[in-house]
């Protein structure tokens, strides 16, 4: 016969990988879930900020530039522009020539401030004082007195002095002033009409008024902007100057219409010359405007000044965004390596947190994984061990009474047996053995359940005094059978918790049946209760001589007996302890064991409910 060929093992530390790769996976997964999305919105939100940051720095640093720029002149130039000089001179005369025509519907021809006028009442104390102060106001403002080559041909009467007006007459005016202000009267029209009125009372005629207007006007042509060496003449129809600086007492009007006519190139510096027909005392007259433009002064800066500036502000932004975003790629990059090193097996790689953002937790979620995961593969580790452990006693524990089973059960099937009673004998021994080998596997059955965490728990409330008690009561038989004393000690007020009451007085009937089973005769097993704030505790306590202290730890572990003490002879299938453990671990309790000298306390912490 051809011998089968051996199946060749798998390769362990493959399948350990592969196994390793796919719990990364699971674990990334659910990194992901947890942190992904909050991280890609934190990202955003911070690439968001650098480049807010960025563009309020770029536009800080680009105004400076172009500040800076500006400073040294960099595409800076002036020009000068005689276009709108020339239409600002027009506008000018055009006022001008209008108000001078205007005079002929109006009553009124004298213009005062009357601000000025107002504050000069305001100031006297008393009417003698005031009176000397507006014949001093009304002789600067009105008087038509003129110098230099400046006249008007018209005007040839002597004028009344105002100084040789009567106090009384002055007075009076200054009653009138005062009435307009305590009537509420005083504004522009009120006032000139009533220095008009006296103008006209004292000697002054409505001509003389209105060739005093027209003189204001003209002079306010002396100081017009952007202009130079200004001339204004008025004349008549006929050539004869009426008003202006001249040498001359006339000049040709079709020379000066023709001069007018041909200055229509205001692009340049040259003389303008601008002419104006006016309307006085029904007569056609010329307002002359002979000016050299001067030009508005403009500066301006060239589009390189700016370009440099925009420049600068992009440098600034793009040197902004890379140097904020450059510390958190460099983490991304270093997270992703870490990440590499794990997959690769190496679960004792330490993930360096930098910060406690978003990334910073991603670092220590990381970290959290491999400890996860180590402690995963710990636990799988111990469990396959425990396996083999677990096969291992199980085999032993069924081996043994279920050969004596089939032993005893086949002498008396063989008739091997000298009397009915021998073989009534061997049939009682072979159903103790089966009896034994049923606790066992109920008690395999569950603990395995309660390993699995797959039990469905009937909690109610009760009080832990009530049911040890009763326990005790229950158990007395037994241990009476060996002359052991019992006592029980409440010293809690609330004993009351919610448990699975059937479960749980498996642990304690398992506690006190281990103290029984174990101590000697004549001895005494001690139950106590107490209590904190939040919890409730159970002590069982007996003698034990048996057992070293640094086997205290393992007597909740499956199927462990000390060599003396606890052995398969006196009975029970070594299950009991570590099934009360799953139990009181599901209630999320506490059991422990506790050597002090020659007693053993087993403890079992409950919370309140």
């Amino acid at each position: 016969m051809r011998r089968k060929k051996d199946k060749v093992p798998k390769n362990p530390k493959k399948n350990t990988m592969k196994k390793l790769g796919a719990q990364l996976k699971e674990k990334g997964c659910a990194l992901y879930a947890t942190c992904g999305k909050k991280i890609g919105k934190s990202l955003r939100l911070q690439i968001l900020w650098m480049v807010l940051i960025g563009f309020i720095v770029a536009s800080l640093g680009g105004l400076i530039i172009l500040g800076l720029a500006h400073e040294v002149g960099i595409g800076y130039y002036q020009y000068q522009d005689y276009e709108s000089a020339n239409a600002y001179l027009q506008r000018r005369l055009t006022i001008a020539v209008r108000e001078i025509n205007g005079l002929e519907s109006v009553t009124t021809h004298v213009s005062l401030d009357i601000d000025e006028l107002y504050d000069l009442l305001r100031r006297m104390g008393n009417e003698e004082a005031f009176i000397d102060e507006l014949r001093d106001y009304l002789s600067e403002s009105v008087s038509l007195e003129y110098t230099g080559t400046r006249h008007i041909e018209a005007i040839e009467a002597v004028k009344p002095n105002f100084y040789d007006i009567s106090d009384e007459r002055i007075n009076a005016l200054y009653k009138e002033l005062i009435k307009l202000k305590v009537e509420d009267k005083w504004n522009e029209e009120e006032v000139n009409s009533t220095i008009n009125k006296f103008l006209i009372e004292i000697g002054f005629t409505d001509k003389e008024l209105k060739q005093k207007a027209i003189v204001r006007i003209l002079e306010g042509l002396d100081g017009i902007d952007y202009a130079s060496d200004t001339q204004n003449l008025l004349i008549d129809s006929k050539g004869t100057i009426i008003y202006g600086d001249s040498f001359i007492k006339s000049i040709d009007i079709l020379e000066a219409i023709r001069k007018a006519s041909t200055s229509s190139d205001a692009s340049k510096k040259e003389q303008q010359t601008s002419l104006y027909p006016i309307i006085l005392n029904g007569e056609i007259y010329y307002l002359i405007n002979n000016t050299t433009l001067t030009g508005v002064t403009h500066s301006m800066y060239t589009e390189s000044s700016d370009i440099l500036g925009f420049l600068g502000g992009v440098i600034i932004f793009v040197t902004v965004l890379l140097y904020g975003t450059k510390k958190k790629m460099k983490y991304i990059e270093y997270l992703a390596f870490c990440l590499g090193e794990i997959s690769k097996g190496d679960l004792d790689f330490v993930v360096e947190k930098r910060g406690n953002d978003e990334l910073g937790q991603v670092a220590q979620a990381m970290t959290q994984m491999e400890e996860k995961l180590k402690q995963q593969m710990q636990e799988r580790a111990q469990a396959e061990k425990t396996k083999s452990e677990l096969i291992t006693n199980v085999a032993h524990d069924l081996r043994t009474p279920l050969t004596s089973v089939i032993g005893y059960i086949g002498l008396v099937k063989e008739n091997k047996y000298e009397n009915e009673e021998e073989g009534a004998k061997y049939l009682e021994i072979a159903y103790n053995k089966s009896e034994r080998l049923k606790v066992l596997i109920e008690d395999l059955f569950e603990y395995t359940k309660l390993s699995n965490r797959n039990v469905q728990l009937k909690k109610e409330h009760m009080s832990i005094a009530t049911l040890m008690n009763q326990l005790i009561e229950e158990l007395m038989p037994l241990a009476e059978d060996k002359n052991i004393t019992i006592t029980f000690h409440v010293a809690a007020k609330e004993t009351g918790v919610t448990v699975d009451v059937m479960k749980m007085t498996r642990v304690f009937e398992n506690l006190i049946e281990n103290a029984i089973k174990y101590s000697q005769e004549g001895e005494v097993i001690q139950v106590v209760i107490q209590e904190t704030r939040e919890f409730v505790y159970v002590t069982v306590r007996n003698r034990c001589t048996e057992i070293a202290k640094d086997d205290i730890h393992k007597l909740f572990d499956r199927f462990y007996r000390s060599d003396s003490s606890r052995n398969s002879t006196t009975g029970g299938s070594g299950l009991g302890l570590a099934i009360a453990k799953n139990i009181v671990e599901i209630h999320e309790g506490k059991i422990w064991a506790q050597l002090d000298e020659d007693r053993i306390s087993f403890n079992v912490k409950l919370k309140k409910a």
